[in-house]
Order: structure tokens, then C-alpha cells, then sequence
């Protein structure tokens, strides 16, 4: 993705659409179909008026650049969103897109299985040196700690 500038972002025909049931979105319009009545949307984001003003929400679960078809009789009005508007719902398309990719890299993260480093060993037949345990009386060089220890004295 690269940065827009003013005059590119204006020319992006994003547009606000009050639809019957009630909702706002907001979407890039890139094809309508005259015959079929049948407006083609990109990434279409819900509007939503909450009591500290408007935010965003992801209006239908798709994949990006995917497509969205939108009955022209379930549109009340439509118009083109101002350059506030544009720039927003550009900015927020942006962190949902870098949202989703986290959330697939974090995944893969946890899919990917942990490396025994004994598998080696086992494909080639051969039996790892195994470490003497220490017990409690073992000292750090490895020879018995005199008795009575020392920490008793």
C-alpha cells in the first residue's frame, strides 16, 4: 500500500449508503450494473453513531478486494463521503488489513510445532547420552557433600 495524497484520495469514489434496515455504510464504489440494479462495493464498513461520536465497524465478513454485491432497492440514499470521511474510512480499512495479517502471523506462530531435539537422534537410531541426575547430597563438582552438611554446622 502507498500513501494517497489529498488530491487522490478525492478522486476515490467512496460513498456513504443509508440502506433500509436502518445502517450507514461506507464504501469504495467500483461498478454499478444498470440492468441488474446491482451496485459493486469494495470493503464496506458500517457507520455507527455511538454516544462519543462515529466509529467504524467491519460491515460483512469477506476477504479483501473481495467484491460486494448491493441491491440497488435496499439503498434509502446514497451520496459521495466528503474528504474527512474518505480519509478515515481509508485509515481504518488500513488497520483492519494490518489487523488481520497480525492475526494470521500470530497463528502460524502457534501452529508451527516445537523441535525435540531427541527426533535426531531417533530417526538415526542412536540412543542421546543421558545426564546423571544429582542427588540432594551432590555437590557442584559432582563428588558426595561431606557429612553432616555444612549448612547444619
Amino acid at each position: 500500500m502507498k500513501i494517497l495524497t489529498k488530491s487522490e484520495i478525492e478522486a476515490k469514489e467512496i460513498f456513504t449508503y443509508h440502506l433500509v434496515d436502518g445502517s450507514h455504510i461506507v464504501a469504495e464504489e467500483v461498478d454499478y450494473d444498470v440492468q441488474g440494479e446491482i451496485v459493486y462495493i469494495l470493503a464496506p464498513m458500517q457507520l455507527v453513531d455511538e454516544d462519543t461520536g462515529y466509529s467504524f465497524r467491519e460491515w460483512s465478513v469477506i476477504e479483501p478486494g473481495q467484491t460486494v454485491h448491493l441491491r440497488d432497492s435496499k439503498i434509502v440514499a446514497q451520496s459521495l463521503a466528503p474528504y474527512d470521511l474518505k480519509k478515515l474510512y481509508l485509515e481504518f480499512n488500513l488497520l483492519a488489513h494490518l489487523h488481520s495479517v497480525m492475526q494470521k502471523h500470530k497463528e502460524l506462530e502457534t501452529s508451527t510445532p516445537e523441535v525435540d531435539s531427541n527426533d535426531f537422534f531417533d530417526k538415526l537410531g542412536l540412543i542421546p547420552k543421558q545426564k546423571k541426575k544429582k542427588g540432594p547430597w551432590t555437590g557442584w563438582d559432582g563428588h558426595p557433600k561431606p557429612w553432616p552438611p555444612e549448612e547444619d554446622i
